[in-house]
């Protein structure tokens, strides 16, 4: 049976894997970080990137752009970014060269036509790369994602084809087409913006600089025809987590957490997606509880669930009337 020899090299006492964290008289191979950690910590404690990331915590502590000189020159200046960049990209080419069952240390996401990894990240601002590449039958969308994220990007190779959408007002959308070519830079407003790239001759490469918001408002898919907002989400993890936790409850029929839904509905310091979700979750578990709750939700005016509350309350009393016997015990 043939053996490739870098799947044999596996089983050897000095793979890669076990270089980490080894004790004892081991020999100076096994000691020794991987030639890919090897690179990235050259480069993460090179000056230039170590001021980068002083400025990115700044700025993801809500500094303006301006006010982060490190930072703010790689996204406008095309030296300046490649600088920060090629010897990453250099470093860890030649050290998966030499060692290429390694993983790069970075975290990652692959889809069709689309790779991302994230090169620094401090207080809700990340900096990373994302390559686009050619696909074949593109289809314009039809629909447009706004999140509550700031994005400022430049592009490092080859040119993208694209547009920028601006929510202009209620149903109305603005749509630009853009072509961005190695150099040029373009930033996207949170919540009132959002850039597709339709179309990449040759793989593009650009840098891009994230930042959200600790409680970041939700994220409205938008159709591009009407403007209307057809779909909408947390864009809060956590709350999104939580959320995604309650359904789970409500579809076990798990009455034994009824009360702390009744409660995290009633809890106006907890996110608004979470808080609707409790109330939808209890009113399926315990329709009698439910009503109370949309009730006690429908006369706080300022509450951002107290319209749909009530909405919602009319509604179910006028498509099933045999929830009032409900309230009229209630009232008794």
């Amino acid at each position: 049976m043939h053996v490739h020899p870098a799947i044999a090299a596996l089983r050897d006492a000095c793979v890669s894997q076990r270089h980490h964290g080894t004790q004892g008289p081991a020999s100076a191979a096994v000691n020794n970080a991987s030639a890919v950690q090897t690179a990235h910590e050259a480069w993460f404690a090179s000056p230039r990137v170590q001021a980068v990331i002083e400025a990115l915590g700044r700025y993801g502590a809500g500094a303006s752009l301006e006010a982060c000189p490190a930072l703010g020159r790689c996204l406008c200046d095309y030296g300046a970014a490649r600088e920060l960049v090629a010897p990453m990209i250099e470093g860890l080419v030649r050290a998966l060269t030499r060692d290429p069952l390694s993983e790069a240390p970075f975290r990652f996401k692959v889809s069709h036509g689309l790779a991302t990894i994230q090169l620094l990240a401090a207080r809700g601002a990340t900096l990373g790369l994302s390559a686009y590449e050619p696909i074949a039958n593109t289809q314009t969308a039809d629909t447009a994602l706004f999140s509550d994220r700031e994005v400022h990007e430049i592009v490092l190779s080859r040119v993208a084809r694209g547009v920028v959408h601006t929510r202009i007002g209620a149903g109305r959308i603005a749509t630009q087409k853009r072509v961005w070519r190695a150099g040029e830079t373009l930033s996207v407003n949170a919540s009132t913006q959002a850039r597709q790239i339709h179309k990449v001759e040759r793989s593009a490469l650009l840098l891009q600089l994230t930042r959200e918001p600790a409680r970041p408002r939700p994220t409205r898919l938008v159709s591009l025809t009407s403007g209307e907002t057809l779909r909408t989400a947390s864009g809060d993890k956590s709350a999104s987590q939580a959320v995604m936790a309650l359904g789970v409850l409500g579809a076990l029929g798990e009455r034994g957490a009824i009360s702390v839904m009744q409660e995290t509905a009633l809890n106006r310091e907890e996110d608004p997606d979470v808080r609707w979700e409790a109330a939808r979750q209890t009113l399926g578990l315990e329709p009698e509880r439910g009503l109370k709750v949309l009730e006690r939700l429908s006369e706080w005016s300022e509450d951002p669930l107290a319209e749909p509350a009530r909405a919602l309350r009319s509604q179910l009393l006028e498509a099933q009337p045999e929830l009032r016997v409900l309230l009229r015990e209630e009232a008794v």
